[in-house]
């Protein structure tokens, strides 16, 4: 048994570029927005990737805040810049084994979006495991979903319900007796419909219904296949066109298949309370170049 709080996090960084204005962000912005959040577990979407190697300047930058460890996976090309690949990723402060890497069948719709000709990239999910102790491992995902509403499609099309069920046979197939957290952008807000719907097991969110981008929209979240005894969220604005999300785990009683919310017993999922909804500014942080 430990005496302690997991900080787990999701954030989609927009290959580390600034929303309002597609320029790269400040080195040391993601250390500026993690250094005070005392983060264990990121999981990382829109990860750039230059020859397969994940991009230097944001490894700095978490090894900076104390995350040491790191796997990561490129998916498609980049639409930020052409010289790169974007992935997914999880840093950690603890070593991560045994990675293994997803990609989601992609129907390869395209569209008009905001003036712009849009082609759907492929997106996917790459998961590791954590031992925090010899009685406390878990699986962590990092998952990056299609944003199948930016393309028009309905939430009961074929392909949607497709890369729902891929999703959840992947994540049950390999984990419906493990803790799992299965952190993201899932760019859905009925991901818990989802779950219920797909899922072999019954699913924790964090962040339903909480805007956790720069337009509103709820899209990122973290979920748990077991009840801890608490979770408190906190939401960050960031560089990104995506907040940084976060929760707080009790995991002072280690999470085992017995904790695990099945749908039989849907009523013992734990609430997850609220915390403020950003952190204040970190000053005078250093910056790596």
């Amino acid at each position: 048994m430990i005496d302690r709080k997991l900080r787990v996090g999701t954030w989609n960084i927009l290959g580390r570029q600034r929303h309002h204005d597609s320029r790269v962000a400040d080195d040391g912005a993601v250390y500026d927005t993690l250094a005070d959040t005392r983060t264990d577990i990121l999981c990382l979407q829109e990860v750039h990737f230059y020859d397969g190697e994940v991009e230097a300047q944001l490894r700095s930058e978490l090894r900076a805040a104390g995350l040491s460890y790191f796997v990561g996976a490129p998916l498609s090309p980049s639409h930020l810049d052409e010289e790169a690949q974007l992935g997914v990723g999880i840093a950690a402060r603890f070593p991560l084994q045994r990675p293994s890497t997803r990609a989601l069948s992609n129907p390869g719709l395209r569209a008009n979006v905001r003036g712009q000709e849009w082609e759907l990239h492929d997106k996917g999910l790459i998961g590791t495991q954590v031992r925090l102790s010899p009685g406390v491992q878990f699986n962590v995902y990092s998952l990056h979903l299609f944003p199948f509403f930016e393309f028009g499609a309905d939430d009961r099309a074929d392909h949607v319900d497709k890369m729902w069920r891929e999703l959840w046979d992947v994540v049950d197939g390999h984990n419906e007796h493990l803790p799992t957290i299965l952190a993201g952008d899932y760019n859905r807000a009925d991901r818990a419909d989802a779950a219920a719907e797909f899922s072999r097991v019954g699913w924790n969110f964090c962040a339903s219904g909480v805007p956790t981008t720069a337009t509103g929209l709820s899209l990122d979240d973290i979920a748990l296949n077991w009840a801890p005894g608490t979770c408190t969220r906190q939401v960050i604005q960031t560089f990104s066109d995506h907040h940084l999300v976060l929760a707080e785990i009790d995991m002072s009683r280690p999470p085992c298949a017995g904790d695990q919310v099945v749908r039989e017993n849907r009523d013992a999922i734990m609430p997850i309370m609220s915390t403020p909804s950003r952190l204040s500014d970190v000053g005078g942080a250093p910056r790596h170049r």
